[in-house]
C-alpha cells in the first residue's frame, strides 16, 4: 500500500527546524507523498519552494478560515497567479471555523466562496476546513456546485454523518486524521466505516493531530518532532493518591497503570529546554527520578496546602551546581505562608546555600522566556493560583485545586491551546471541581484540548476515556504533550 499524507504543515515551527530529517522519518514508515498545506499568504513562496526541493512534495495555496480577516481584500486573481505554478496541486485550506470565530463570519464566506471559484476555474481541489458550522458550509458548497461543479475534499472531518452523507452526494471526498484512532471516537469510527474506499483520503495535520495505539496511548508521529513547548504531567493524583495507603483502589482498576497516581505537578519546558516546575508536592522525588529531571529553571506555586508544597526540600540537590538559587514566585499569601513554614529555604543559614529565591508572583511576567499569566481562584475558604504559559504562540493553562468558574479564569484561559483542570470525581465538592464543572471550564474558554487532573480513587482512566468529549482526555503520571 502506499501512503499519501493528504495534509500536513511542514513550514510550521516545530517541522521546519528538521523537515529533512522528519521527511526522511515518513519516507521510512512508508509515506510516499505529502501535501504541504498553506494557511496565509505569507507562507505561499517557502511553501512551493520546499515542493520544487523536495520531489514527493506537493503545495497547496489558500487562506485558513482564522486568516480571513486579514485577508478579506484577496482577490482571485491573486489567487489564481498563486495556483499557477506546476507543484500546487491544491486550493486551500479555507472554510468556516466558528469554533474559535478567529475571523468574521461573513468574511470567511466571501473568503470561502473566492477559493471554490479558483477551484472551478483551475480544476484544483479545494481544501475544506469546517468546525461548528455545518449548515453554512453545506449551503455554499451546494450553492456554488449549482454555478458549476468543482473538485473538493473535506479535511480532518469530525462532523456528523448527515453531514459526511450531503458532502458525498455533492461529490466531495473526506479526510481522515488520527483523531479517528481515539478512544472515545466511536461515532466517527462508525462513519468512517461506511465511507466509500475512492472517496477517502488520510492525513497527520502534522503537527497537530497523533494518532492513537490500540491501548490509547499517542503515537510517536513521524511528523511530529521538535515542537516549540512541552508540558509534563508529574502527578495527577489527590492530596491521599491512588491507590489510598491500604492499597485502596476505589474504582480504579489496579491493572491499569494510568491509574497510579501521585499528588499533582506539572513541568512547563520551553523550546530552548528551560524547564518552569509548578508546585513541589510530596512525591516530587519520585517524580523527578520516574521522569528523568535533574534541573529546573524556576518553581512557581499554586498555593501552600501540603500536598503542593512539602516536598520543598527535594529541590535542593537541583541546587547543586548553580551560580546561585532557583527563583522562586507565588501569590503574595502564599509567599508568607512558605516563607513561615520553611524559612531555611529561602535563606540559607549553618553552612547551607539559599536554595529558591522567593518573590511575589505580581513581580514576574516572564521566566526565562515564557510568558507568565495568573489569576487567583477559589478553593473553597481559601485561593488557589492558576497559570498560563506562552511561547512562540503556543499557550498551557494550568487550574488545579478550584471550586468555582470565575471569569478571570474564563479570561485567562480564553483559547488556549491546552488547559489541565481539576477533576476530583464526577459528584460536586466543596473545594474541587467536579467533571462536569472541569468541561464546563474547557467549553467556556473554547480550549483547543482539555486535560482532567486532580483524580481521586474514583476516576477510572479507561472508564473516565469513555465518558470524555475528543478534545478531553484524562491525565496519567508521566504524560508528555507536545503543544
Amino acid at each position: 500500500m502506499m501512503l499519501i499524507d493528504s495534509h500536513c504543515h511542514l513550514n510550521y515551527k516545530g517541522l521546519v527546524e528538521s523537515q529533512p530529517q522528519v521527511l526522511d522519518r515518513a519516507r521510512e514508515t512508508g509515506v510516499r507523498g505529502f501535501l504541504n498545506i498553506s494557511t496565509r499568504q505569507r507562507e505561499w513562496a517557502d511553501i512551493v519552494s520546499t515542493a520544487e526541493r523536495e520531489s514527493d512534495v506537493w503545495a497547496s495555496v489558500g487562506i485558513h478560515p482564522h486568516e480571513a480577516d486579514s485577508h478579506a481584500d484577496l482577490g482571485e486573481a491573486v489567487l489564481l497567479e498563486a495556483a499557477a505554478h506546476p507543484r500546487v496541486i491544491g486550493i486551500g485550506e479555507t472554510g468556516l471555523d466558528y469554533f474559535y470565530d478567529h475571523s468574521d463570519r461573513q468574511v470567511q464566506q466571501d473568503l470561502f466562496r473566492v477559493h471554490i471559484r479558483v477551484a472551478r476555474e483551475t480544476g484544483l481541489p479545494i481544501i475544506v476546513h469546517t468546525r461548528d458550522a455545518e449548515d453554512d458550509t453545506t449551503r455554499i458548497i451546494a450553492e456554488e456546485m449549482g454555478r458549476g461543479a468543482f473538485p473538493a475534499l473535506i479535511h480532518c472531518f469530525t462532523a456528523s454523518a448527515p453531514f459526511a452523507a450531503k458532502m458525498l452526494e455533492l461529490g466531495l471526498s473526506i479526510s481522515l486524521s488520527g483523531i479517528v484512532t481515539f478512544k472515545n471516537a466511536k461515532d466517527l469510527q462508525a462513519i468512517a466505516a461506511e465511507l466509500p474506499e475512492d472517496r477517502l483520503l488520510v492525513e497527520t495535520d502534522a503537527p497537530f493531530l497523533a494518532a492513537r495505539r490500540h491501548d490509547g496511548s499517542k503515537l510517536l508521529q513521524t511528523v511530529q518532532q521538535g515542537s516549540a513547548v512541552k508540558l509534563t504531567i508529574l502527578g495527577s493524583g489527590t492530596s491521599t493518591g491512588v491507590p489510598r495507603i491500604g492499597n485502596d483502589w476505589g474504582d480504579c482498576d489496579p491493572n491499569e497503570p494510568r491509574n497510579r497516581r501521585t499528588r499533582v505537578a506539572i513541568m512547563v519546558e520551553g523550546e530552548d529546554g528551560s524547564r518552569l516546575l509548578v508546585d513541589t508536592p510530596t512525591d516530587l522525588r519520585h517524580q523527578f527520578l520516574s521522569c528523568g529531571i535533574d534541573r529546573v529553571d524556576g518553581v512557581l506555586w499554586t498555593h501552600d496546602h501540603a500536598d503542593h508544597c512539602h516536598g520543598i526540600d527535594d529541590l535542593r540537590p537541583l541546587r547543586y551546581g548553580r551560580a546561585g538559587p532557583i527563583p522562586g514566585y507565588a501569590a503574595s499569601e502564599t509567599v508568607r505562608r512558605l516563607r513561615q513554614r520553611f524559612g531555611y529555604v529561602f535563606a540559607g543559614q549553618h553552612g547551607y546555600h539559599t536554595i529558591v529565591e522567593l518573590d511575589n508572583l505580581d513581580r514576574v511576567r516572564m521566566i526565562c522566556g515564557i510568558g507568565i499569566g495568573h489569576c487567583q481562584m477559589p478553593h473553597g475558604p481559601a485561593q488557589s493560583t492558576a497559570f498560563r504559559f506562552d511561547q512562540a504562540g503556543k499557550t498551557i493553562g494550568y487550574a488545579t485545586d478550584f471550586s468555582e468558574i470565575t471569569s478571570d479564569m474564563i479570561d485567562l484561559f480564553y483559547k488556549v491551546d491546552v488547559l489541565v483542570v481539576d477533576c476530583l470525581r464526577r459528584t460536586p465538592h466543596p473545594t474541587h471541581s467536579h467533571l462536569g464543572m472541569a468541561l464546563e471550564l474547557i467549553e467556556a474558554t473554547r480550549a483547543g484540548r482539555g486535560i482532567l487532573t486532580h483524580l481521586d480513587k474514583s476516576m477510572d482512566y479507561r472508564t473516565l476515556c469513555g465518558e470524555t468529549p475528543e478534545h478531553v482526555e484524562p491525565a496519567y503520571d508521566g504524560m508528555e504533550i507536545m503543544v
